[in-house]
């Protein structure tokens, strides 16, 4: 952007946000509109009698709806519906070009003026309730700006510029109230459908005890009718894009004199930052960031010579915000194609705002709405520290500069939010933790304050936000200090009064220590009729909460029965909602006893009925449906899961219509019930019931169906577990995992084949590396080699042993065999029926010895590598059992070391080699040798093992 020539750039009227143009704008658009006229307004092609003939109609509108006066104007626009005016348009828009005659301009006129009504009055409706003094939800003025009236809107604008000559006075402004009239029609539906949001999340329009059941159900149907057509609404309404072309080609048509100004750029960067905030596909935030730097860039260069377009602060806030809610955490993803840094950005444009000012353009001045953008930008960057720098080179700047603009308490808040939510507390010794560098952050606050600066004053937002970053610190005692201290705050400031939000962030905190009965003791003050706040369901439902991960379920449910104990004694808005009974059936599903899944059970059809009766706020989420299968889950009641999706697949009774239909976790988890049991031909059958739902397995499906699998230990099992894996192999949109590898070894080898399993093992081995391959470790080797030990089979695993080795030294460093893996083998040949398994067994020991010996700590020999050859030995009818046993145990008594004594196992085998020496007299002297032995390093033999010597010498 280079600088404007001051002498030749004329001024014209700031279109900024005025009452007319711009009302209610989301987070940092809110901003009062203003007229600003300059002394050198005369220069502009856009003439003074546009500014004053809007503001006067304005003032004519609003002293008509002060004394009711009925002239012509309000009974044709006042009275009429939007259908009268809407059919008007459409006769227009229907007429040949060049038609217009001075009726038909004077027509178009009063549509204009009818449509600058209708977006004031849909803005004064953002000021007011939703909702009639019947509880009815009232949209009817968002009717007005319809998808077919917007459109027609625009119709009737290119009609108008397809005329030869224009009969308005001020092109521009009809232009800008169509535009307006757009942006307004996508406010009131983003508003309609944050507030539908809400109630679905929080349940706060809890049907009154006087409200009769078809009323209660007719308030709910209505809500749910409007949150669908506010998405429907949404989606027909034009794009900011297909805004952009259709301006072009007016433009075009009429040879400027539909030109859009810096209000038309403006409003629609304003349309671009609010569809921002409430869409979470990456491809079309990138798109709108895309669009709107297009348009910002547009503004500058058109600047240069055009003097109806100039940069605003509004536009770069809106740009601004774009960034920001284009990268926000909650739609972060590692295939995002937006720059990983927003900060980055936000401080380029930042700077181009600086430099604008600094060329020239007064009105390009920083101020406290593009600052705290900055400040979030880094904020959300992770950049905490670096915003509070910022901040307090800004504060200086100010006290020292009076041109300067003031940080405010957005400001400060924006930063102390960072360090409750996003600063890594990855702190050293010596640094400040999250709660001290809040407080100190505050403490500043509050000294400005108290010298006078009012913007700065601490809110209740800033202590709570104090409050989080204590409790991200696990400083539960200081967060409790603050809250005492607001409480007597309270008594002389009542903007300081403790809120629900500020109690709830400190039950959170509870609930994440584990102390339910803190949690309960704070739940049981807010009660008290002096603390002025309400608990919320979300209150109710943490405490229930932290009962339940402590095993409390009791409590839990006592205080959901406290809950609507005091909805029906009046004392509480509004009862449990979903979310509440939800938490119970939770608790009693993470039981252990045969009670849990009974009184989840319970609870569950209760609630059912009570949505039934007409409580649409007790509607069974999934979340519920999920929960109530768990328990079922966990106590193997696999018949009762699979009755579950009895009643929530679409064929069921009236009663499935009740209940949410069945998603891939709730198979999943029916499988599950399955599980422990092998129960595969139920398993099987629930799979199918999935597939025959089309609700897609995920990998989870197919690993607990492996799992079952490999509880059942059959042939057929097996069979039926290598199609599964050969089907996620085959499959791009599964990617099977170690879980099912494993999963699918265990099967195998439960089922006798192990030959078969080591083949699949090698044969994954060999494609190690590879995009879909899955990594193998030595635990997956372990799997076949306790087949091998199971079978008998010591060759198989000492030749899969030196595979092993081989797989190690070609690269594959998670396959090196441990001393586990030795003593595998060395059980094998032990258990064994091997004439040759004693000296076997010794070899291998020598042979970890040797590695040890030449740096290999890994496959040192432990008590259990010793007592498998010791075991071996015993187990032989070799002669030389005996004396080699004798040897191995003096070995392990002079090594010295704790660790490696000879124990019950070791001592328990050398009297079993005893017992088999033909000569009475030959095993009493090997039996005094042997507790001759076993007193010298005062080894005390066991109950068992005494009945076992005594019986050698009987």
């Amino acid at each position: 952007s280079a600088p404007c020539n001051h002498e030749h750039r004329p001024f014209g009227p700031r279109w900024a946000a005025s009452s007319l143009f711009h009302r209610r704008l989301p987070g940092a658009l809110t901003a009062s509109l203003s007229f600003r006229m300059t002394s050198r307004i005369r220069h502009c092609q856009y003439s003074v009698t546009t500014a004053t003939t809007i503001i006067t109609q304005q003032q004519q509108y609003q002293e008509q709806q002060r004394h009711h006066n009925e002239d012509t104007l309000d009974d044709l626009f006042h009275r009429a519906d939007a259908s009268h005016w809407s059919e008007r348009m459409e006769q227009l828009c229907k007429s040949e070009v060049g038609s217009f005659s001075t009726p038909a301009w004077r027509d178009v006129d009063e549509i204009l003026f009818s449509l600058s009504r209708q977006n004031a009055s849909s803005s004064n409706m953002h000021d007011n309730s939703n909702a009639d003094e019947n509880g009815n939800d009232n949209y009817s003025n968002s009717n007005a700006h319809s998808p077919a009236n917007v459109k027609q809107a625009f119709r009737l604008l290119n009609r108008m510029a397809e005329e030869p000559t224009t009969g308005l006075k001020d092109p521009i402004r009809a232009l800008n109230v169509i535009i307006l009239y757009w942006k307004t029609g996508i406010q009131l539906q983003l508003k309609q459908q944050g507030e539908q949001h809400y109630h679905d999340q929080q349940r706060h329009q809890q049907p009154s005890n006087h409200d009769n059941t078809k009323q209660q159900q007719l308030r709910s149907r209505t809500r749910r009718h409007h949150h669908n057509d506010s998405l429907a609404v949404l989606r027909s309404m034009p794009s900011p894009a297909q805004v952009l072309s259709m301006l072009k080609s007016m433009q075009q048509k009429s040879q400027n004199t539909y030109q859009p100004d810096h209000a038309t750029y403006t409003m629609i960067l304003e349309v671009l930052a609010m569809l921002q905030r409430y869409d979470t596909h990456f491809a079309n935030k990138a798109k709108r960031i895309e669009l709107a730097m297009k348009i910002l860039s547009h503004i500058i260069e058109e600047s240069k010579q055009n003097p109806l377009v100039q940069p605003t602060p509004h536009g770069f806030a809106a740009v601004m915000s774009c960034w920001i809610h284009g990268n926000s955490r909650s739609t972060s993803s590692s295939s995002s194609p937006l720059p990983s840094s927003v900060s980055k950005e936000i401080d380029a444009l930042y700077q181009m705002v600086e430099q604008l000012h600094g060329a020239g353009w007064s009105e390009m001045q920083p101020n406290a709405t593009l600052f705290n953008l900055r400040l979030k930008a880094h904020v959300m960057d992770g950049q905490v520290e670096h915003a509070e720098t910022i901040l307090s080179e800004q504060l200086h700047k100010a006290q020292n500069d009076g041109s300067e603009f003031q940080p405010d308490c957005i400001s400060f808040t924006t930063v102390l939010d960072g360090y409750a939510n996003y600063s890594n507390d990855n702190n050293s010794a010596n640094e400040k933790t999250r709660g001290e560098k809040a407080e100190f952050l505050l403490s500043t606050m509050q000294s400005l304050y108290e010298n006078g600066n009012d913007l700065v004053k601490p809110n209740l937002v800033t202590y709570t936000s104090v409050v989080k970053a204590w409790l991200q610190d696990g400083n539960l005692s200081r967060a409790e200090e603050i809250l005492h201290l607001l409480e007597k705050y309270a008594a002389e400031d009542h903007e300081l009064q403790p809120d629900v939000v500020l109690y709830n962030t400190i039950l959170h905190g509870y609930v994440r220590a584990g102390q339910a009965q803190k949690a309960q003791d704070l739940l049981s003050s807010m009660l008290d009729e002096q603390s002025g706040v309400q608990p919320s369901e979300r209150s109710f439902a943490m405490v229930i909460s932290a009962w339940a991960k402590q095993g409390r379920t009791d409590n839990a449910e006592s205080v959901l029965l406290l809950m609507h104990k005091l909805h029906v004694d009046g004392s509480l808005a509004s009862g449990p909602n979903i979310v509440a009974y939800n938490a119970v059936i939770d608790a009693w599903a993470k039981c252990d006893d045969d009670e849990g899944w009974k009184r989840a059970q319970h609870v569950f059809y209760h609630v059912l009925q009570l949505y039934k009766n007409g409580d649409e706020s007790l509607k069974p989420t999934i979340i519920t449906v999920n929960s109530l299968m768990s328990s079922f889950a966990k106590a193997d009641k696999s018949d009762k899961a699979e009755k579950l999706l009895d009643e929530l697949l679409p064929s069921s009774s009236s009663t499935g219509r009740d209940l949410p239909p069945p998603n891939t976790r709730t198979f999943n988890i029916a499988i599950s019930s399955c599980r422990r049991r092998g129960n595969i031909q139920q398993a099987s059958r629930i799979f199918e019931r999935m597939k025959r739902a089309s609700i897609p397995p995920n990998i989870i499906t197919y690993n607990t169906m492996l799992t079952c699998l490999a509880n059942n230990g059959s042939p057929k099992a097996a069979k039926h577990a290598k199609e599964l894996f050969a089907t996620m192999v085959n499959d791009d949109k599964l990617e099977p995992n170690r879980i099912s590898l494993s999963a699918l070894l265990q099967t195998l080898v439960n089922a006798g084949d192990v030959a078969q399993a080591e083949q699949v093992l090698l044969a994954l081995c060999s494609k190690s590396g590879n995009r879909r391959s899955i990594e193998i470790d030595t635990d997956l080797f372990h799997y076949v080699l306790g087949g091998y030990i199971t079978q008998r089979s010591p060759k198989h695993a000492e030749a899969l042993l030196l595979k092993m080795i081989q797989a190690y030294e070609r690269g594959l460093e998670k396959v090196k065999p441990i001393v586990d893996t030795y003593n595998r083998v060395l059980s094998c040949w032990a258990s064994s029926d091997e004439a040759d398994r004693g000296e076997r067994a010794e070899l291998i020991l020598r042979e970890m010895q040797s590695i040890h010996a030449k740096g290999n700590k890994g496959v040192s020999p432990d008590i259990i590598s010793y007592n498998c050859v010791v075991n071996a030995w015993a187990n032989s009818d070799s002669p030389m059992a005996i004396p080699n046993i004798e040897n191995i145990i003096l070995e392990l008594i002079m090594k010295g070391r704790k660790d490696l004594m000879p124990d019950n196992i070791t001592y328990s085998a050398w009297f079993k080699a005893i017992a088999k020496l033909p000569s009475p007299e030959e095993r009493k002297r090997q039996v005094e040798a042997a507790m001759k032995m076993m007193k010298i390093h005062e080894f005390k033999p066991t109950d068992s093992m005494q009945k076992q010597v005594a019986k050698l010498l009987s």
